[in-house]
């Protein structure tokens, strides 16, 4: 029963292929443990080589900043061109 719960647990999967005995099965499950410690050292690698440094951050932070901003004038500056330049009826000369 154990074995199915650690097979399950891991997401291994059953396969065709099982060990019948007591020692097989805990040879398997100690690769398997060993596999994911190892998986998880990879990923925890890769995590700390693709990690933004604070000045790295700061920067981003600051083109971010200066994009929101970029974005406010614009539009500000559509609105008040389409606001000035609004007409209605009473606008037109009658002559």
């Amino acid at each position: 029963m154990i074995w199915l719960v650690f097979i399950t647990g891991t997401t291994v999967g059953y396969g065709g292929m099982v060990p019948h005995t007591s020692l097989g099965r805990i040879i398997i499950i100690v690769v398997i443990v060993m596999g994911t410690f190892l998986m998880s050292i990879i990923i925890a690698a890769m995590a700390v080589a693709v990690e933004s440094t604070e000045d790295e951050k700061k920067t981003f932070k600051k083109i971010r900043s200066e994009i929101d901003a970029t974005t406010a004038i614009v539009s500000a500056m559509r609105y008040y061109k389409m606001y000035t330049h609004r007409s209605s009826a009473f606008d037109k000369d009658i002559g």
